[in-house]
Formats: C-alpha cells, sequence, structure tokens
C-alpha cells in the first residue's frame, strides 16, 4: 500500500511540474515571437515559483548524492531519488544527450527568473529537455499505477 501512495504522490509531483514547465515554454515562445500571451501573468508567476521550488529542492538532493560516499541516498522519496541518480548518470554521459546535463540547475533556475529576450531560446531549450526527463520519469509511475510494472 506504501508503494501505491509513492508511485500517486510521484506521478502527481511529476505531473505538477510538467505542467509549469509547459507553461513557461508557451510563454517564453509566445514572448520570442514578440506576442502577447493571453495566460493570467499570475499563472505564470506560479508555474516559474513551482519549478524553481523543484529545482531548488532537486538540486539539493543531487548534492547529497554527490556528497555522499557510495552516492546512495537513504530516506526520502525513493522515486526522487531515483530521478537524481538519473540526472547525474547523464551528466557523466559522453557526450551528453542534451544541454541541460551540462548546464548547473542554479543556471537554468536564473534562466527561469530572467525577462531577457537573449535568453528566451537557451530557455526554450533547457525547459524542452527537461520535460522530457521529467516525462521519462512520470512513465514509470504510470506504469506501476496501473500494474504494467
Amino acid at each position: 500500500m506504501k508503494s501505491d501512495w509513492l508511485t500517486t504522490l510521484s506521478f502527481e509531483r511529476a505531473f505538477e511540474i510538467v505542467s509549469a514547465i509547459s507553461i513557461l515554454s508557451i510563454h517564453a515562445k509566445l514572448t520570442q515571437s514578440g506576442v502577447d500571451d493571453p495566460a493570467d501573468s499570475a499563472l505564470v508567476q506560479k508555474a516559474q515559483a513551482k519549478l524553481l521550488a523543484f529545482l531548488e529542492s532537486f538540486q539539493t538532493l543531487l548534492q547529497e548524492a554527490e556528497t555522499g560516499q557510495s552516492g546512495i541516498m537513504v530516506g526520502g522519496d525513493p522515486r526522487l531519488n531515483e530521478l537524481a541518480l538519473h540526472y547525474l548518470a547523464e551528466r557523466r554521459r559522453l557526450p551528453p544527450r542534451s544541454r541541460l546535463y551540462t548546464l548547473p540547475l542554479t543556471q537554468l533556475s536564473e534562466l527561469i527568473q530572467s525577462e531577457q529576450g537573449e535568453n528566451l531560446s537557451d530557455l526554450i531549450e533547457y525547459l524542452e529537455s527537461f520535460r522530457s526527463m521529467m516525462e521519462l520519469y512520470a512513465q514509470t509511475d504510470i506504469a506501476g499505477m496501473f500494474g504494467d510494472e
């Protein structure tokens, strides 16, 4: 039963993050094109806050994994730990599959908060890669919820 609860919680978190990424991606693409975003600015700010909070906690988790003796994280959310280990493995991969793994997450956070037009192309690229990573992460949860795991 605990496993079902953790799987559901993990899926809900992934869904919220992917939704926030989508809102910010659409906003950045419209802004880059010079088109007014019909979305309420409060919705964009809420998406920014959601994604920034996740990145901050994820960065802390990554630091714990990197400074730990074996890279194994004890306690906490096992699915989030798996995502962190996957992320770290991708960062070590040569050549990297995506620029996402070459950029410190603190810089991604700065891009998310930036209003600078010259940063929009990078932001869009990084958000697309981050969304792909989160969608892959969520697929395991979906399989677990429906018994296909």
